[in-house]
């Protein structure tokens, strides 16, 4: 919600709010320096908003809840799929 990205003393990202839908499937698409990076960094935890949260299922994306989505599925260890 109401997310800044800055980069160098510059913002690089400004986006007032993303929903996606749990099973979704999203492409992010547009033009060379709109963001796209940015935002796929963001959501990945590489970069930091300098304004606003980014939420998941409800919950701030911090640190910790970003360990949490990164651990391997005991199912996919099994080699279940």
């Amino acid at each position: 919600r109401d997310v800044r990205v800055e980069a160098g003393g510059h913002e690089v990202l400004s986006l007032p709010s993303l929903d996606i839908a749990p099973g979704s499937h999203v492409a992010i698409v547009g033009a060379s320096g709109s963001g796209k990076s940015s935002l796929l960094g963001l959501v990945l935890g590489w970069h930091r908003a300098a304004a606003g949260e980014v939420l998941h299922d409800g919950h701030r994306l911090d640190a910790s809840a970003l360990a949490v989505l990164r651990e391997p599925d005991p199912e996919d260890a099994a080699g279940r799929r």
